[in-house]
């Protein structure tokens, strides 16, 4: 069992600035509790109140405070930061079992270096995929109006251009779309089903 003291929060007034200035609350709904259909607010006596839906669609934003994203970031990443440095891991995913309790002996290693190194190249894979989410949602904003067909071939020759000029990321994405090319031409289809029914019902409700 790690021995630890564990300062309860005991002001409204600090519930307020860490779940609201730091961004956590916004950032707790957008990521974990919109997605089951839930919402967590500190309502105007600053008391927690939960809300819920059964929509399918879960609970979603008209928009994203994107300074409040910033902040929470810097405040996140910072936190992450000595945790990992700490306890050799963010979120724990097993008992403690090695130590009863945490040390700064640099000999500590909770977390052996291949575990370490794994999870530097894991994180390299959640940055790249970010990355490979906003180009698509980017490009789908801009060009996939309705369902639109997509052009594997030029694609293809797209990714070839992109990986001969070092632009990898870009080259990453359209290797993406290449290998899902079958389960991306039966979704767009249904897609279409769904779009030509919308329209439908839209003229008729003129």
């Amino acid at each position: 069992m790690i021995e630890q003291t564990l300062d309860l929060v005991d002001n409204k007034e600090e519930l307020q600035d860490l779940l609201l200035n730091m961004g956590i609350l916004p950032e707790l709904n957008r990521t974990f509790l919109n997605p089951l259909g839930l919402n967590l607010i500190l309502n105007k006596e600053l008391n927690l109140e939960l809300q819920k839906t059964d929509s399918p669609e879960g609970i979603i934003a008209h928009t994203v405070d994107s300074f409040r994203l910033k902040v929470f970031n810097d405040y996140r990443n910072k936190k992450h930061k000595e945790r990992q440095e700490m306890a050799g891991f963010i979120i724990q995913t097993k008992d403690l079992i090695r130590k009863d309790k945490l040390t700064k002996d640099k000999d500590l290693h909770l977390s052996s270096p291949e575990n370490l190194k794994l999870k530097k190249l894991l994180n390299c894979v959640d940055d790249i995929s970010y990355k490979i989410k906003r180009i698509l949602m980017e490009n789908s904003a801009i060009k996939d109006k309705n369902g639109a067909d997509i052009d594997f071939n030029k694609v293809f020759r797209d990714m070839e251009v992109d990986f001969a000029m070092d632009n990898y990321l870009d080259g990453i994405t359209k290797a993406i779309l290449i290998y899902y090319q079958e389960d991306i031409e039966l979704e767009l289809d249904k897609i279409k089903k769904i779009k030509t029914k919308q329209d439908k019902t839209f003229r008729g409700k003129r």
